[in-house]
């Protein structure tokens, strides 16, 4: 596995780099500012790429990065680094996509077992920094969308086919993956809403303004789009295009839809 390092503070990135070349990772670069993380990201299309959050005490170059950085090489998993568990920097953080948000003042071998499994495919976040994140968005937001959102892209097109009435098998068809994933994808879904159920799941759903949206579930980047985009007008702009796409879509599926209950009844 391959991997691009990010962080100002060089002696603990070395640190750290020595650590995961000693279990077997190849560190492509280790870098001390966002847009050169973007640089190696591009360069070398790592599976996992670690980045600090905060830089000169702003996050918002480190933000915009990891945007950018799901733009051009989607296969990258990016895990946010850092010392804060501040639910608003935790929240902007989940917004644009992370695989992972990990603190540094926890065990040297717990970051490497969090950084190990989101490289296995899992995403990873405290679930008291989860927790503590959602609260703080759920005041100004239906908090049942607010819960869609953490989602990720695999969870949210599982979420998206259980709305539509698939069977696990059908899930692992359409998602080209085994039942063992599907069904992993499946639990997650529930396990980050809340529920203990499917029907539960898709009840939540509907609450959230997704039902029917077969193709589209909200995505991270909604949540704290403003933020995002202040940080950079190319990510705003990036949002605004998949905003209006998204709406396009909805318009034209809604005759279909209006037949397909119709039939139904």
């Amino acid at each position: 596995m391959k991997l691009v390092l990010c962080d100002d503070h060089r002696l603990f990135a070395q640190s750290l780099a020595t650590v995961l070349e000693a279990r077997g990772w190849r560190v492509a670069a280790v870098v001390t500012r966002p847009e050169a993380a973007v640089e190696a990201v591009a360069e070398h299309m790592p599976d996992i790429c670690i980045l600090d959050l905060f830089f000169g005490g702003d996050s918002s170059d480190a933000i915009a990065a990891a945007e950018c950085i799901g733009r051009i090489a989607p296969g990258a998993r990016v895990i946010m680094l850092s010392g804060s568990d501040e639910p608003d920097v935790v929240s902007a953080a989940i917004a644009v996509g992370v695989a992972g948000y990990a603190l540094k003042t926890a065990r040297i071998d717990t970051i490497i077992s969090t950084i190990e499994r989101i490289a296995s495919g899992e995403t990873i976040i405290d679930p008291e920094l989860l927790r503590r994140a959602i609260v703080l968005q759920s005041r100004s937001k239906n908090p049942a969308s607010v819960l869609v959102a953490y989602l990720t892209q695999r969870e949210r097109e599982a979420l998206s086919m259980l709305l539509q009435g698939a069977s696990t098998s059908a899930v692992a068809d359409q998602m080209g993956i085994g039942l063992a994933t599907a069904r992993s994808h499946i639990q997650n879904v529930l396990a980050k809403l809340g529920v203990h159920s499917r029907l539960e799941a898709v009840a939540l759903a509907v609450r959230a303004g997704v039902a029917g949206e077969s193709s589209s579930v909200p995505g991270p980047v909604e949540v704290v789009a403003g933020r995002v985009a202040a940080a950079s007008d190319d990510i705003g702009h990036q949002h605004a295009v998949r905003t209006g796409a998204a709406s396009t879509r909805e318009k034209n599926s809604g005759g279909l839809r209006t037949s397909h209950h119709s039939a139904s009844a």
